[in-house]
């Protein structure tokens, strides 16, 4: 099956310029192979970052930091794995992630 998180802003889009994703510390399960992607309907999602053998998040740093220019704003938001962490595994192990931009509210769509 599919490995991924998906967080969703209900009455908000968000065109995102950056994020980050901290990791647990301990375990060999950093995050090496994973996309970014953005929806507006939860069922369609577009990518918006990839990353392949990524190193940026490690034992000595266990957080990792990515701009994005996203040309559109999403609702939603899904980190997929789209290959094995560092320690060879398709485990997921995020302790947070964090989803910085410009927030767009219902009164902006006209709603």
């Amino acid at each position: 099956g599919e490995t991924s998180v998906t967080v969703c802003l209900k009455h908000h889009q968000l065109l995102v310029d950056h994020y980050i994703i901290v990791q647990e510390g301990g375990d060999d399960n950093y995050l090496r192979e994973w996309v970014l992607e953005g929806s507006n309907d939860g069922a369609l999602f577009e990518p918006i970052s990839a990353h392949a053998d990524d190193c940026a998040v490690t034992a000595e740093e266990l957080k990792g930091c990515w701009p994005v220019s996203s040309e559109r704003p999403y609702k939603h938001f899904r980190i997929r794995l789209t290959g094995p962490s560092s320690g060879a595994k398709c485990n997921f192990c995020i302790t947070q992630l964090e989803l910085w931009g410009w927030i767009r509210g219902d009164d902006a769509q006209g709603k």
